[in-house]
């Protein structure tokens, strides 16, 4: 019956729009179908977004292996951050149904650009300077470290601050988006590295772009002359 109303008020709404006056209706089931609508769209965009984003780190790093730490800080992020709100919309408050899909976009974004500071440092130190990897990461833990910690305390406080506004689709939002922040930053910080040395040839061997087999079991050795 619902269904049936809200039909019959669109081709009403339609008829009359048809003069000078525009009507619209509006309701609870044409809103929510609205809201689910951008969500996929917004979802689709962060897909585009992030394919085209690798592509741009292939060119900057120069190095497709470390693709594979960028990838791993997103997925982790985002994981961390989805736990963490499940209890969070459990216990202790109403959240969204836009905030996980706006948490997503903003775990993508962090992610990729924190991960960013830091692997340019990296190779900066370790291809420029020559320093050894572990010497390198010391490097760039200790210079980029304090941007991407800065850069997320700023970020996490901005949306921290949207929780005075009454409307609980925006203060969701903003809860959802400062855990994304704050376990981007952890997470960059401490699986890069830890990434970085418990592998160091096989991310640093950009032979190729770090298509070539160097630093993998399956490296061929040089034959005995």
């Amino acid at each position: 019956p619902i269904g049936e109303l809200i039909e019959a008020w669109q081709g009403y709404s339609a008829e009359l729009t048809a003069g000078p006056i525009e009507v619209a209706l509006v309701s609870y089931p044409s809103t929510y179908d609205a809201i689910i609508e951008g969500i996929e769209w917004g979802m689709l965009l962060s897909t585009v977004s992030t394919m085209l984003a690798f592509v741009v780190l292939v060119a900057l790093l120069r190095n497709v292996r470390q693709l594979v730490l960028v990838a791993a800080n997103i997925v982790c992020t985002i994981g961390a951050t989805l736990s963490v709100l499940y209890p969070v919309a459990t216990y202790v408050m109403d959240v969204n149904v836009c905030a996980p899909a706006f948490l997503v976009a903003v775990a993508l974004a962090m992610s990729i650009d924190y991960s960013l500071f830091l692997l340019t440092r990296f190779n900066e130190e370790l291809l420029i300077l020559g320093r050894l990897p572990r010497d390198a990461v010391g490097v760039a833990l200790a210079t980029q470290g304090h941007t991407v910690i800065t850069s997320g305390a700023t970020l996490a406080l901005c949306y921290a601050s949207m929780l005075i506004l009454p409307t609980s689709t925006i203060t969701s939002m903003a809860v959802g988006a400062a855990i994304a922040v704050m376990l981007s930053v952890f997470i960059v910080l401490s699986l890069t590295p830890a990434l970085l040395l418990a592998a160091p040839r096989f991310f640093t061997s950009g032979r190729l772009l770090g298509l070539s087999l160097d630093g993998t079991p399956f490296e061929s050795e040089p034959a005995d002359l």
